[in-house]
């Protein structure tokens, strides 16, 4: 895309991460977390988040799991039938997120999907999107099933967030 630039690099190494952020306005936080190393998750958030303040970049936006939301409250139950592996990174989700709530220093941002994100549609450019913890369910007869973005419009969001930051220092949901 152009204007936009992107390193392919290790969060695991804060040094290169430091180097990768300089110049940079915003960091968009486009990890997951590794089968092999669950652990890794919230060690890069740490270590992007100490780089970032080395690096002077004030802004980092966090793409986020639907696994880290609630429901009413409750914790959402796995809704999708996922691989036993899988559920052991929902805790991996859980403590970069608090990592990240707990900066002060830096203008970040946590954007949870829905519960359920396709590919391949239409970009629409229309969000519903709500702060907090809880999952953004449209439709209460259907359920969490009816909170749905496709992968084009989340990424979307995502970039408006980055061009035009309307939030701050906070979680917020997004679907259409």
């Amino acid at each position: 895309t152009e204007g936009v630039e992107t390193f392919a690099g290790d969060v695991a190494d804060r040094e290169a991460l430091t180097e990768f952020f300089k110049g940079a306005d915003v960091i968009i936080y486009a990890v997951t977390v590794f089968k092999g190393n669950p652990d890794s998750y919230p060690e890069g958030v740490k270590n992007t988040l100490a780089a970032a303040k080395v690096a002077g970049v004030k802004r980092i936006i966090f793409p986020n799991s639907y696994c880290t939301l609630t429901i009413d409250g409750e914790e959402s139950k796995a809704l999708f039938a996922a691989p036993p592996p899988f559920f052991a990174v929902i805790p991996r989700f859980k403590a970069g997120l608090a990592l990240i709530r707990e900066e002060e220093e830096l203008d970040w941002l946590v954007i949870s999907g829905p519960a359920s994100t396709p590919p391949y549609h239409e970009l629409t450019g229309k969000y519903i999107v709500a702060e907090g913890d809880d999952m953004i369910i449209p439709d209460p007869k259907v359920g969490p099933m009816s909170s749905i973005i496709s992968m084009e419009d989340f990424a979307n969001f995502i970039l408006i967030q980055a061009e035009n930051p309307q939030y701050h220092k906070t979680r917020i949901t997004v679907c259409n």
